[in-house]
C-alpha cells in the first residue's frame, strides 16, 4: 500500500469520518463555485438527465422489459379505508412532478413531458378465506406479477398501485414504478409520504408534510449546467485514470452462452450469514478499520477472482447521489453507479485486497459527482450489446432506512418476494439489520442455472468463513469448496477401482491367449496372415536371439520397420526377451532418428533389409527381421535362463514432441499397459474387437491399444498403412469390427463412404471431437457405439472415456476416468476448482508412466507427488472442467488460452462455434502477429464439399461473422478468415498450427463497396445524412462511422418511416452494416407480407416476426 493508504488504515472510524468531512470542505473551498440548483417551474417538455437517457435507450433496445421497475409491497394490518388510501397515493403524486411524467421524442431527441395533474386508480383484488401461508403465497405471486409487468414510457402513468384484500383487516399494498422516474431512496420516500398522508386523512386533518423545494426537472437542468462547468475536471481526470486499461468484461465459467442482446430475466438465490459468520465479519471489519460494506465488497472480489482467475475486475455499486442538501428531498432518478476497478493477484492476502478496495471506495466517493453515463462517455468501452457496459456484477449494501415508515393507523410489514428480474449478470444484495445480516444473489437466468447459483452461494459462504479465520492468507489458498463438494471432486468421482492382474506383463497376456486359441488368425497384413501359434513361435525365436545379444529387463531395443507382420513379430519378440521397444518411423528425418537412437542409448536395432542403408546405424548391432538370421539362436545362447522381467520393468519408450525442439521419450512400464488393457477388455466385448483396424504408427500410443488389446483377447489385428487405406488395403474376406483413429481421419472416411458395414465400434481420440462428426458416424447404421477417448502418452494411451450419445446436440465431453485412473482439476495453486470452473487437468493412477527417459528434471517437474492421496500425478497442461454430472469437459491446451486486447479468450470455444456452421467442415483459430504490435484472431476454415480458394473466404466471411456474433462477443470474432482445402497435419495426424499460412488480407473487407440493392441504397442515404458522412458502403460499420445510441434511434425512426414498418432497435445493433441490415429488413417485410395473406394472423404473430 502507499503512504496514504497506510495512514487511512490507521484511522479509527470516527477519525476517518472527521477526516473525510474536512477533506470534503477543503475540496469545496478550493473548487470554483458550482452552479446552484434553482426552481425553474418548467412547463411543456424537459430534457432527460444523462442516466435517464441511458434507461430510455435500454427501453428502446428491449421494449417491454421490466428489469428497471422499482417496487415495494407492504402488508397492512388493521381497519383500512381503501378510498382514503387511494386519495393518499394521489396526493403524493400531486407533490412530485416525476410521478406525473411520460417520455417522447422531439427531432430524434428524447424528452420528458410533465402532466399538470394525474389521478391513478387503485385496483382492489380480493383473495379471501385463505390461511396465513396461502395469503403469503398469493401476496408474493401478485407482487412478482406486478414487478414483471412493463410500462409504456410514452403513455404512462409510470406509477402503478394495486391493493390486495385478504380480509377486512388484512391488505397488501403493492406499488410499482419505472426506474426512469424514481430510485430506491425516492421509492422509500413515496412509501413514507403515503403512510403520513393516510394517517392524517384518517384522523380528519390535512397532511403536515414539508413543501417540496425542488422538482426533478430542476435537477436535470442543474445537472446539464454542472456538466458544462469546469468544476468536474478533477473528477473526470480521476475516472480516466482509475479505469485506464480495464477490460470491463467478466464472464464466469459457470455461465451459459451469452445471448447476443442483453436479457433481464432473473431469480434470487438466498445467501446465508450464520450468526458466527456475521459476528466474525463485524470483528474483522473493526480490526481492519473498514466498514461492513468494504469487507463484503472485498470478499465478493475474492470470489469472482477465484472463479475466473481474472486479475482486472470492475464492480458496480449504487450511490444515492444526494450529497448536496438541495437534492435530499428531490423525487426522481438520482441514484448513480460507482465503478470500482481493482487489480488482483493470487498472492494478495485478503487484508491486502481489503486495503485496495477501501482506498478505491474512498477515492470514488470523493469523485462521485460524475454521472455513470458521463463516465461511459469518458471511458468509451468497446461496444457489446450482450452485456452491461463497464461492469456486469454489482453489489448493493442496505442498512436500516433513515426514513420513518411507521403508521399510526395501521401495522406494516414488508412482503419478501422475488421480482424475477436481473439488471446485471449478477447482483449481490446484503442487508445489515443491526443484529443480523441477510442477503441474496440476484442473477440472470439466461446465464446461470439455479444449481450453479446454489453452489456459488455455498462457495461464497465458505470463502467468507475462511476469510474470517485467516485474513492474512493469500486469497488463492483460502478454502472455498464445501466439504461435500470437495469429497465429491477428489474421492467419489475418482472411485474407479477394478481388479486386474498386477503380476503379469503385456506379452504374458498374449501368450495366455495364444495358448487358448492357437489356430485363430492373430494378424492380417494384405494377403499375409499369422495365427496366434505362428506369431508366438516367431516372436519366441526372435526373443531367444535377442536374449543371446544381452537383451533383458529395462534394455532398450530399437525397432524401425514398415507396417508388416515383421513389425508385430518384432514388438512381441522384444517384450518376450524382457526388453523394451523404442519405435522409430522409417519416414522420420535421419537427424530425428539419430537423436532418438542416441538419447535412448540403443545398441540393438531391429529393421528390414530395405531400410538398412537409410538409417543411422553406426555403432549399432543391426538385425533384419526379414532374414533367416532373426530366427536363429546363436550357439552361445544355449541354456541361457529366461530373464526375470516383472510388471515394474519397461515395456516401451514413445517419443513425443518436446517444447525444447527435441523429442522426449515417455517410459511406460508393463504394469501401466496391463492396467489399460484390462480396462479395455472389460469395456469392449470380444465380438467388438474381433477385427481391430491397426492404422496408427507404432511411434504413437494409440497403437498399443490397436495391437495388444485384440492380441490379449482373441481378436485379429488388421494392419493398414493409415486409416484412409481402410477401404482398399483390407482383404474382402476380413471383417473390421472396430476402428480406432483420430477425428480428422474419420471425418474423411465418412465423407468418402469408407467405413465398412462390419464396423460396430468407432473409437476417436487425439483431437477434440465435434458432435457433427459423431452424428455423421452414427448415420452409418451399423455403427453401434462411438467413443470419445482422451489421454496423453504419459498416462498410457487412455485416461478418460465416453460413449457419445446418438442424436445429441452438444459436443461430447471426454467422459470419466477409466478403471484405476484418477482425474484432478486444479488451479495454479493446486486447489481443486469448483464444478464448471476451468482448471488444469492432472492424472493419477495405475496408468502413469515411469517418467521421461534420461530426463530427471523434466520428470520431477511433470510427475509430482499427489497432494490428495497416494502415488503421483501427471501435469497434463490441458484445460478442463467438471460438469455437474461428473463428466469432464476438455477445453484445450493451456497454451491455447490467449489474452488479446485485455480479453481472455479460449480459442477452442471459437472453433467449436465455427464448426457448428453448415458450411464449415473443419476449422482452427489462432492468434497471429504478422504485423508487429498488431495481434489478431485468424480463423482457418475447410469449407464443406468443395475445393477452397480466396473467393470462398470472401463469400464465407460475412456469413461466418454473423454466425459468430450471434453466440460470441465481438472481441472473439476473428478479423480474418482463410479458406483451405485441408488443414495441415503433424506426422501423428494432429493439426499443425505452425504450418498455417498468413492470411494475406483474405476476408478483411475494408475498402468501399457500393450498395447493391434498392434497400441498401435507401439505408446508405439515411445513414450518410444522419452520420454526416459523404457516403456509406455496404460493409461499413455504423459504430465505426461514429454512430452512438441517440443516432441509432434517429436512424431507426427514419428507417421505419422509409419502409413503412415499425422496426426494433436491436436490428441495427445486431446488424451494424448496410448489407446485413438490408437483408434483415427485406426478410422482415417478406415475412410480414406473408402474414397479411393469412387472415388468421394475430398481432402476436406480427410481433414474433419483428423479434
Amino acid at each position: 500500500m502507499n503512504d496514504l493508504s497506510d495512514k487511512l488504515a490507521a484511522l479509527s472510524p470516527k477519525q476517518r469520518a472527521l477526516f473525510e468531512l474536512r477533506l470534503k470542505k477543503l475540496n469545496e473551498q478550493q473548487k470554483p463555485p458550482s452552479p446552484q440548483i434553482t426552481r425553474r417551474n418548467l412547463t411543456g417538455s424537459c430534457p432527460l438527465s444523462l442516466d435517464q437517457e441511458r434507461l430510455w435507450f435500454i427501453n428502446r433496445i428491449a421494449p417491454g422489459n421490466a428489469a428497471y421497475n422499482i417496487y415495494f409491497a407492504i402488508r397492512l394490518t388493521g381497519s383500512l379505508d381503501a378510498a382514503i388510501l387511494k386519495a393518499s397515493i394521489n396526493e403524493a403524486i400531486k407533490r412530485h412532478e416525476a410521478l406525473r411524467t411520460t417520455f417522447g421524442e422531439q427531432n430524434g431527441q428524447p424528452v420528458q413531458h410533465i402532466a399538470p395533474t394525474l389521478t391513478v386508480e387503485l385496483p382492489i383484488i380480493e383473495r379471501l378465506n385463505l390461511s396465513r401461508a396461502e395469503q403469503d403465497e398469493v401476496a408474493q405471486a401478485l407482487a412478482t406479477e406486478q414487478a414483471q409487468a412493463p410500462f409504456d414510457l410514452t403513455r404512462g402513468p409510470l406509477v402503478r398501485p394495486v391493493l390486495l384484500k385478504l380480509s377486512d383487516t388484512e391488505h397488501v399494498l403493492i406499488v410499482t414504478q419505472h426506474h426512469i422516474i424514481t430510485d430506491w431512496w425516492s421509492s422509500q420516500q413515496l412509501h413514507a409520504e403515503i403512510v403520513s398522508i393516510y394517517d392524517a386523512l384518517v384522523a380528519g386533518h390535512s397532511p403536515d408534510l414539508p413543501d417540496v423545494p425542488f422538482q426533478y426537472s430542476d435537477f436535470v437542468m442543474w445537472e446539464r449546467e454542472h456538466l458544462e462547468s469546469k468544476d468536474l475536471e478533477d473528477s473526470l481526470a480521476y475516472w480516466r485514470k482509475h479505469l485506464a486499461g480495464g477490460s470491463f468484461k467478466l464472464d464466469l465459467p459457470i455461465a451459459n452462452r451469452r445471448p447476443g442482446l442483453q436479457t433481464f430475466q432473473g431469480r434470487r438465490q438466498p445467501l446465508s450469514f450464520p450468526p458466527a459468520l456475521a459476528q466474525g465479519l463485524r470483528a474483522l471489519s473493526q480490526r481492519e478499520n473498514s466498514t461492513m460494506f468494504m469487507t463484503l465488497t472485498a470478499a465478493f472480489y475474492a470470489l469472482l477472482f477465484r472463479y475466473t482467475n481474472q486479475t482486472d475486475i470492475t464492480l458496480g455499486t449504487p450511490l444515492a447521489n444526494r450529497s448536496r442538501v438541495e437534492l435530499e428531498q428531490v423525487y426522481g432518478f438520482l441514484i448513480t453507479m460507482l465503478v470500482l476497478h481493482i487489480r488482483l493477484s493470487g498472492e494478495l492476502s485478503f487484508q491486502e485486497l481489503l486495503g485496495r478496495v477501501r482506498t478505491a471506495l474512498l477515492e470514488a466517493y470523493t469523485h462521485q459527482d460524475v454521472p455513470f453515463t458521463k463516465i461511459l462517455d469518458v471511458v468509451q468501452p468497446e461496444r457489446d450489446w450482450s452485456r452491461n457496459p463497464l461492469f456486469q456484477f454489482s453489489f448493493i449494501f442496505l442498512t436500516e432506512t433513515e426514513i420513518s415508515l411507521e403508521s399510526k393507523a395501521l401495522q406494516q410489514s414488508a412482503i419478501e418476494y422475488d421480482p424475477m428480474v436481473s439488471r446485471f449478470d449478477m447482483t449481490l444484495i446484503a442487508w445489515d439489520r443491526g443484529d443480523a445480516i441477510a442477503g441474496c444473489i440476484e442473477y440472470n437466468t439466461d446465464l446461470f442455472t439455479p444449481e450453479a447459483m446454489t453452489r456459488f452461494a455455498d462457495h461464497f459462504q465458505t470463502l467468507m468463513e475462511s476469510i474470517v479465520a485467516a485474513p492474512d492468507q493469500p486469497i488463492v489458498q483460502l478454502p472455498m469448496l464445501t466439504e461435500a463438494e470437495r469429497r465429491q471432486l477428489l474421492v467419489e468421482w475418482n472411485e474407479t477401482q477394478l481388479d486386474y492382474p498386477t503380476d503379469l506383463c503385456m506379452h504374458h497376456l498374449f501368450e495366455a491367449q495364444a495358448a487358448r486359441t492357437p489356430d485363430a488368425v492373430a494378424v492380417v497384413c494384405g494377403s499375409e496372415r499369422l495365427t496366434y501359434h505362428e506369431l508366438n513361435r516367431q516372436a519366441g525365436q526372435l526373443a531367444d536371439h535377442l536374449r543371446a545379444l544381452g537383451v533383458g529387463p529395462d534394455v532398450l531395443v530399437g525397432l524401425c520397420v514398415h507396417r508388416s507382420l515383421d513389425m508385430v513379430v518384432g514388438l512381441l519378440g522384444i517384450l518376450k526377451a524382457g526388453g523394451a521397444y523404442v519405435a522409430l518411423d522409417p519416414e522420420y528425418p535421419r537427424e530425428r532418428q539419430a537423436f532418438m537412437l542416441r538419447d535412448a542409448r540403443i545398441d540393438i536395432l531391429l529393421t528390414q533389409q530395405s531400410l538398412v542403408d537409410t538409417l543411422p546405424t553406426s555403432g549399432l548391432t543391426v538385425l533384419c527381421l526379414d532374414t533367416p538370421e532373426a530366427a536363429t539362436v546363436p550357439e552361445m545362447a544355449s541354456g541361457k535362463p529366461s530373464p526375470a522381467v516383472t510388471p515394474d520393468h519397461l515395456a516401451y519408450i514413445l517419443y513425443t514432441s518436446g517444447s525444447t525442439g527435441q523429442p522426449k521419450g515417455v517410459a511406460i512400464e508393463h504394469r501401466s499397459a496391463v492396467a489399460m488393457l484390462s480396462w479395455s477388455q472389460a469395456e469392449f466385448s470380444p465380438d467388438e474387437v474381433a477385427g481391430m483396424l491397426a492404422s496408427t504408427s507404432i511411434c504413437f500410443d494409440i497403437s498399443v491399444y490397436e495391437l495388444f488389446l485384440p492380441l490379449s483377447c482373441g481378436g485379429t489385428v488388421i494392419l493398414v498403412d493409415n486409416a484412409l487405406a481402410l477401404h482398399h488395403q483390407v482383404p474382402t474376406d476380413v471383417r473390421v469390427t472396430l476402428v480406432n483413429t483420430v477425428p480428422s481421419a474419420m471425418r474423411e472416411l465418412v465423407r468418402i463412404g469408407g467405413v465398412p458395414p462390419s464396423v460396430k465400434v468407432v473409437n476417436l481420440a487425439g483431437e477434440p471431437l465435434s458432435n457433427t462428426l459423431v452424428q455423421a458416424v452414427y448415420e452409418q447404421e451399423h455403427v453401434e457405439r462411438v467413443y470419445n477417448l482422451y489421454g496423453p502418452s504419459e498416462d498410457t494411451t487412455y485416461s478418460t472415456f465416453l460413449v457419445a450419445e446418438k442424436g445429441a446436440e452438444e459436443n461430447p465431453t471426454v467422459g470419466r476416468p477409466i478403471a484405476n485412473s484418477q482425474v484432478y482439476i486444479v488451479d495454479e495453486h493446486m486447489q481443486p476448482v469448483p464444478i464448471l470452473v476451468p482448471g488444469e487437468l492432472y492424472l493419477g493412477g495405475a496408468g502413469l508412466a515411469r517418467g521421461y527417459l534420461n530426463q530427471p528434471e523434466m520428470t520431477q517437474d511433470r510427475f509430482i507427488d499427489n497432494p490428495f492421496g497416494q502415488g503421483r500425478l501427471y501435469k497434463t497442461g490441458d484445460l478442463a472442467r467438471y460438469l455437474p454430472d461428473g463428466q469432464i469437459e476438455f477445453l484445450g491446451r493451456m497454451d491455447y488460452q490467449v489474452k488479446l486486447r485485455g480479453f481472455r479468450i479460449e480459442l477452442g470455444e471459437i472453433e467449436t462455434i465455427l464448426s457448428q456452421h453448415e458450411a464449415v467442415r473443419e476449422t482452427v483459430v489462432v492468434v497471429r502477429e504478422d504485423q508487429p504490435g498488431d495481434p489478431r484472431l485468424v480463423a482457418y476454415v475447410v469449407p464443406n464439399g468443395q475445393a477452397a480458394d480466396d473467393e470462398d473466404a470472401e463469400k464465407l466471411s460475412p456469413a461466418l461473422r454473423v454466425h459468430l456474433r450471434q453466440k460470441l462477443p465481438d472481441y472473439m470474432v476473428p478479423s480474418a478468415f482463410v479458406a483451405l482445402d485441408s488443414l495441415p497435419l503433424t506426422p501423428n495426424g494432429k493439426i499443425d498450427r505452425l504450418a498455417l499460412p498468413a492470411p494475406e488480407g483474405i476476408g478483411l473487407e475494408t475498402s468501399y463497396v457500393a450498395p447493391d440493392t434498392p434497400t441498401e441504397e435507401t439505408l446508405a442515404a439515411i445513414w450518410a445524412e444522419v452520420l454526416g458522412v459523404p457516403r456509406v458502403g455496404r460493409h461499413d460499420d455504423f459504430f465505426e462511422l461514429g454512430g452512438h445510441s441517440l443516432l441509432a434511434i434517429q436512424i431507426m425512426l427514419r428507417t421505419s418511416a422509409a419502409f413503412e414498418v415499425e422496426l426494433p432497435l436491436h436490428y441495427l445493433l445486431h446488424h451494424p452494416n448496410i448489407a446485413e441490415f438490408a437483408q434483415r429488413i427485406d426478410a422482415t417485410q417478406q415475412a410480414l407480407a406473408n402474414l397479411q395473406d393469412t387472415e388468421a394472423a394475430t398481432e402476436g404473430e406480427r410481433e414474433e416476426v419483428l423479434l
